[in-house]
């Protein structure tokens, strides 16, 4: 005797049972093509509860955000079944070369504009010309951009509400910036902090004031470039922990949904990244895996200090401003 019951999702009946849940075919093949989106579900043009109470599917309207949500909450978000470790290492370790390649060889234009690259849209960059010669806020700006647009193409934003991707990119761009700069210095075998041509992370009164101890400037430049000399850390290694990083649910003023999401990708990564130490190191690779994620502790302090050298800026050189449109672009990332 066939058994029935009520899809998990959208309420209607059905004999189909996956996943330990009965699901209907209609609800599971929207499911499996939403891990793979062309594009941003965009938000719910009801009230984000359109899969709330649901029981019967004619009276429910084609909401993709507010569906894909109800999967979620229902558990059918079990990312790992969907994701191959050596196809998301690979994705990452794009992701970030193309990131790399952006902050080096791209600029933007004078009449950017700062109200819109927080949105879903892609950043509108342009060639960076050879005679153009960035000073230290026009790197940072180009540091925080092209971490942004990197951080679009992750697998889990295009399924957040528009709200949501402001708040986990105001909140995510700048530890992951700070690991790309750490990891670009390493790279090049330097054993500090630097944007390219010798440019120094902090402008010139800041270095030459007296406020501010130059071996405080110094601990933010080395401490998480020594602690990746010290690890031999990897591209794929930091590549990695780079999204477990951004996918922090504890993001302030996010939804409960977007908590949701980001938890369930967390997981991923972090249980991908011991997979990729068990298989690398073997016995070795639980030890290293602890290694890895300690460098988060390293990255945070670095994040801090940074905070604290801002304020410090901001006390005793309260004369001097950046850019405008450096100025611009922290205004519409504060």
């Amino acid at each position: 005797m066939t058994n029935f019951g009520d899809c998990v999702v959208c309420g209607v009946s059905t004999h189909l049972f996956k996943y330990g849940k009965y699901l209907c075919n209609s609800c599971d093949l929207f499911f499996r093509r939403s891990m793979t989106p062309w594009s941003f579900f965009g938000d719910c043009k009801h009230n984000w509860d359109c899969y709330k109470e649901s029981s019967n599917r004619q009276r429910l309207p084609k909401c993709r955000h507010c569906r894909f949500n109800k999967c979620v909450d229902v558990g059918l978000l079990t990312v790992s079944r969907y994701t191959k470790l050596a196809d998301l290492v690979e994705y990452l370790s794009l992701l970030d070369a193309n990131r790399e390649k952006t902050f080096l060889k791209l600029s933007i234009s004078t009449d950017f504009d700062t109200n819109t690259f927080l949105d879903e849209n892609p950043i509108r960059f342009i060639k960076k010309t050879s005679d153009l010669n960035f000073d230290c806020d026009e790197w940072q700006i180009m540091n925080k951009l092209s971490t942004i647009e990197m951080l679009k193409n992750l697998d889990f934003p295009k399924y957040l509400s528009s709200q949501d991707l402001r708040y986990f990119l105001k909140k995510g761009y700048f530890l992951k910036g700070i690991l790309t700069m750490a990891m670009r210095s390493y790279l090049n075998q330097e054993e500090f902090m630097s944007f390219p041509n010798g440019v120094d992370l902090f402008p010139d009164h800041a270095r030459e004031g007296l406020h501010i101890n130059i071996s405080f400037l110094n601990l933010i430049r080395c401490q998480l470039v020594g602690k990746f000399i010290e690890l031999k850390i990897t591209r794929e290694e930091i590549s990695m922990l780079g999204a477990i990083a951004v996918s922090n649910p504890a993001v302030p003023d996010l939804s409960s949904n977007g908590q949701k999401l980001l938890s369930c990708y967390q997981q991923l990564y972090t249980s991908s990244l011991l997979q990729y130490c068990l298989a690398k190191y073997q016995q070795n690779g639980p030890a290293r895996f602890c290694n890895i994620m300690s460098v988060l502790n390293v990255a945070n302090q670095t994040y801090d200090n940074i905070i604290k050298y801002v304020c410090l800026c901001q006390y005793y050189h309260s004369d001097m401003q950046p850019s405008k449109l450096y100025q611009s672009v922290l205004n519409q990332l504060n």
